[in-house]
């Protein structure tokens, strides 16, 4: 539904640009993780209150909605606001929509659980963000939650307009913001400032930056820019090649030291535009992209770069053969047991580590490491046994697959988590425990920020299990029938086999001695210690049998 209320303070240019432009058909992953991590486990969704300050088209809205959710959306565009509406009634949505003014926002005090802000405060100065958040303020339930989204000031674009208060541009000329009228870019303290009022602030600054700076400096030039510009960035960025981007920031080309070189042979000058040397037509790949099939087309199509792209083309991060770029490093590390027989996959696992078997022509276990690598997972630990040297001369220091590796080498079996004794030093931050035998395509980065969150001494990661009861099942009461179904499927959830521990939970693993990692947990549990549960979604395959690596040979 879909209501109209006075917005004395909107800014009408975003009428035009909602209906010139296609934007946010699905929502921030980041704001995924962050609904996931705080409210997946209420036992009532629609209990659950959602505000969707200035909702634009709805990504947010929608998403909310969907997952069944109590969700209220405000904006200050009435053209979108009925394109939004049409969009909720089209696939059966409940949601409430209105075009209203964010200084004024027409709801009850106390009425929002959670007020999400996707680069709407931002369009404000800081005198009008701080009347704006003192509404948000009076209308969230004491403990409420605000999620909001900004961007710095080394975001591209940030200073190409004319400055009208602190840290504030209007008519921006660069970058993702150009023309779309006053927008404030932010640095931490600024932020930490507006937000005083609120307590236990987290901040992980995001910047809507694709641009000559930052993690993508030298690797990017304008459309303007001259051949000799782009050899230059080529000779600076030691890539052997430079993206081009359209004065909105998306990514239109790709230029290599071989096209330079092509280019002067075929009589273009230095001062000639980058443009005519580049390549229009190039691999790319979108954001949820596993990064080891992508490295297995590198290595078959000789590619030694492949760009990752949202889908406005702008450029999220950037794949090489040697490493990763858009990945933010962790602290945490993992610890990858690794040091099993494999007696049930017998003959195979005879002559070989179990996992190091190769499914679709990688073995599991560099899969694994490579995954954790795509998270910004720096420094792995692997506890290794039966056959140790196969593996270990494999991954060498793992400098060649991106980090660095260190080796629990167990003398005798010490189970699933008694080689966390053997750790050289005691983490400094929640630590991620996975075992080898596993394919799996696990959002690592939302698993520790769940953990985070909650403060738990422990996470367990679990997925959803269809057992098959072969047999019909019965229903009785004091010896009458009740009910009677022929060969149920039952729905459950199992043991993923990964796990966050916080650093205090070494003091429960016993020293060289075998201990299954599900002892440690229901020793936490009697110890009454806090210990969670995190839901995984992605397809995955334990391979413990020979009928399941045959299955994951075929069609993983």
């Amino acid at each position: 539904m879909a209501n109209t209320v006075a917005a004395p303070t909107w800014n009408g240019i975003w009428d035009d640009i909602y209906r010139s432009r296609s934007w946010g058909k699905y929502p921030k992953e980041e704001l995924i993780r962050f609904i996931a991590g705080n409210y997946y486990e209420v036992p009532d969704r629609k209990a659950v209150r959602f505000l969707d300050l200035g909702c634009g088209f709805g990504s947010s809205t929608w998403f909310l909605a969907r997952e069944g959710f109590s969700v209220d959306g405000i904006d200050g565009s009435a053209v979108i606001i009925k394109r939004l509406s049409e969009r909720l009634r089209y696939e059966g949505l409940d949601a409430r929509v209105v075009s209203g003014d964010i200084c004024d926002l027409p709801y009850p005090p106390r009425h929002f659980d959670c007020i999400i802000d996707i680069a709407c405060l931002m369009c404000n100065d800081p005198d009008s963000t701080r009347r704006i958040l003192d509404n948000v303020f009076d209308r969230l339930k004491p403990g409420g939650k605000i999620f909001s989204m900004s961007a710095t000031p080394a975001s591209w674009g940030a200073t190409s307009g004319k400055k009208v208060a602190e840290s504030t541009y209007r008519d921006l000329t660069e970058g993702p913001f150009a023309n779309t009228g006053t927008v404030r870019f932010s640095s931490e303290q600024q932020i930490r400032g507006l937000y005083s009022r609120f307590n236990n602030l987290v901040i992980g600054m995001s910047e809507y930056s694709v641009g000559d700076n930052g993690q993508f400096s030298g690797l990017i030039i304008a459309d303007s820019a001259s051949i000799r510009d782009a050899m230059q960035a080529i000779n600076t960025n030691g890539r052997e090649m430079v993206l081009v981007r359209d004065k909105s920031g998306r990514i239109i080309g790709l230029i290599t030291d071989g096209d330079i070189r092509r280019g002067l042979l075929s009589d273009c000058t230095m001062e000639m535009a980058a443009a005519t040397v580049m390549t229009r037509e190039f691999f790319t790949v979108e954001p949820d992209a596993d990064r080891a099939s992508i490295l297995d087309v590198m290595k078959a199509r000789s590619f030694q770069h492949v760009p990752v792209l949202d889908h406005d083309r702008r450029l999220i991060a950037i794949h090489f053969l040697r490493d990763l770029i858009g990945a933010m490093p962790k602290p945490n590390i993992a610890v990858v047991m690794a040091g099993g027989r494999g007696t049930r996959l017998h003959p195979v696992t005879e002559s070989i580590p179990k996992p190091m078997l190769e499914v679709a022509g990688r073995p599991m276990l560099e899969r694994i490491v490579l995954h954790l690598v795509g998270h910004g997972i720096q420094t792995i630990y692997i506890s290794v046994n039966f056959m140790a040297g196969v593996i270990e001369n494999h991954f060498g220091d793992g400098s060649g697959f991106g980090c660095h590796i260190e080796y629990l080498r167990e003398s005798e079996s010490l189970g699933t988590g008694g080689s966390l004794s053997l750790l050289p030093r005691r983490p400094d931050h929640p630590f991620i425990v996975l075992n080898a035998d596993f394919i799996s395509r696990a959002n690592v980065t939302a698993f520790l920020e769940a953990h985070a969150q909650h403060n738990y001494l422990a996470t367990i990661g679990v997925g959803p299990y269809q057992l098959q009861v072969p047999f019909g099942t019965v229903r009785e009461a004091a010896g009458r029938l009740e009910s009677l179904v022929e060969k149920p499927t039952l729905d459950i959830l199992v043991n993923r086999g990964i796990y966050v521990l916080d650093p205090a939970v070494l003091d429960f693993v016993p020293k060289q001695k075998e201990f299954p990692i599900t002892d440690l947990f229901n020793d936490l549990l009697t110890a009454k210690k806090p210990v969670g549960v995190f839901n995984f979604d992605d397809p995955w395959m334990d391979v413990g049998h020979t009928e399941d690596l045959r299955r994951a040979q075929r069609g993983w």
